[in-house]
């Protein structure tokens, strides 16, 4: 074989190689079993396992698989993921400053819980790293992150209940909803999502139902990049995260998209 047919054969080589396409054996060599399904439970048989005391260090080898559906792309639900599955949802507290270019809206995961601290926060459960200290945990530091959070490589469509605001409850902790015939009270309508001079890092504006007298909180952070534009004065449609704290609910948006008119 000539020296010129060698040089050829090897271009040809690396070019082939160029075009491959990433895939998640690619990305985690070391276990070729990332990528796929499969969680060994729910996440509600994972809460009434291992959050029979908080805080809880799960060093048993399991895993849940779910759907993402929050993202900090629009600087709400900073450092905090949630995942969801057909049997509730649960927040995963990340030291990523922009996960959302490592796990998309949409996009199913499966979380592998051996290594981590899951806790209650206002009856709310959240999952972050261990530490030397029982008591405490830490948000799960961006190079450990695809160690516990392995990506499946499908997106799809997030089922979102349409409620009206008498029909909320706990039960939805943590999952997106539409609230549907509400409005800003007459206090809020017109004014920017977060108060320039609040003392909090977050304002919450009050929306009420056209059909009964409930209410709830929209709880919207500082570092949101729609922090400035008006709040609606007519009746909406609004999606969001639905979170208590306790037995106290708020509403968390995504974007400000996320509204219609």
């Amino acid at each position: 074989m000539t020296l010129k047919l060698i040089k050829f054969l090897f271009i040809v080589l690396v070019l082939t190689e160029c075009k491959k396409p990433v895939s998640p054996e690619d990305i985690f060599p070391d276990d070729p079993g990332k990528g796929q399904n499969h969680g060994s439970m729910t996440i509600q048989n994972l809460l009434k396992e291992y959050l029979k005391s908080t805080p809880n260090t799960i060093t048993d080898d399991v895993s849940v698989t779910g759907q993402i559906v929050s993202s900090d792309w629009m600087g709400a639900f900073p450092h905090s993921l949630i995942v969801m599955d057909e049997s509730g949802a649960i927040e995963i507290r990340l030291a990523s400053e922009n996960y959302h270019r490592y796990y998309e809206l949409g996009r199913i995961v499966t979380v592998r819980c051996a290594g981590l601290v899951i806790r209650s926060y206002g009856n709310s459960p959240i999952l972050g790293r261990s530490t030397r200290s029982e008591e405490e945990y830490i948000n799960i530091p961006e190079y450990e992150m695809n160690s516990f959070i392995v990506v499946s490589g499908q997106i799809e469509p997030i089922s979102k209940p349409t409620l009206n605001l008498s029909e909320i409850s706990g039960n939805y902790n943590n999952l997106p909803v539409i609230l549907q015939n509400v409005e800003f009270i007459d206090e809020d309508k017109e004014k920017e999502w977060c108060d320039p001079d609040s003392d909090y890092s977050y304002t919450e504006r009050i929306l009420k139902s056209t059909k009964s007298n409930d209410s709830i909180a929209v709880r919207t952070y500082y570092n949101v990049r729609f922090k400035s534009h008006k709040v609606s004065a007519g009746t909406v449609d609004i999606e969001g995260i639905l979170q208590y704290y306790y037995s106290k609910p708020s509403l968390q948006l995504i974007d400000y998209a996320d509204m219609n008119l």
